[in-house]
């Protein structure tokens, strides 16, 4: 998340949303642990509960992506809301073992320390 300063000086929170294309790899399983890492970079990488690591690459889109929320009302009717809007997206892909050799000597794990970021570089 970004921090943001509102109109009286005040901090806050501003939430930064990323669409994440998991298409080609299938999506885990409902309630799954994952740990997204690298978004500063260019490379981030996503590491499923299975120890599965997907890389991933980012990609403008045309227009945003809008994220709704979608309420039902006891009278039946739905009550839809925008909760933010996105013009990022990664694209993930299995990490083959060339990548994973590469990435061991770059950055020795100091990826971890970089985990949960939700901000796109621009």
């Amino acid at each position: 998340m970004a921090e943001q300063q509102g109109p009286a000086g005040e901090q806050g929170q501003e939430s930064v949303y990323v669409v994440l294309d998991l298409q080609d790899v299938g999506l885990p399983p409902p309630g799954s642990q994952l740990l997204l890492q690298g978004m500063e970079g260019g490379t981030p990488v996503l590491q499923l509960a299975d120890g599965t690591r997907l890389v991933g690459a980012f990609q403008e889109t045309v227009g945003d992506q809008l994220f709704l929320t979608d309420t039902l009302n006891p009278d039946g009717s739905h009550q839809v809301q925008l909760v933010g809007h996105s013009d990022k997206r990664i694209t993930f892909s299995k990490e083959t073992a060339a990548q994973g050799e590469e990435e061991g000597e770059d950055s020795g794990g100091a990826a971890a320390g970089r985990g949960g970021a939700a901000a796109a570089p621009s």
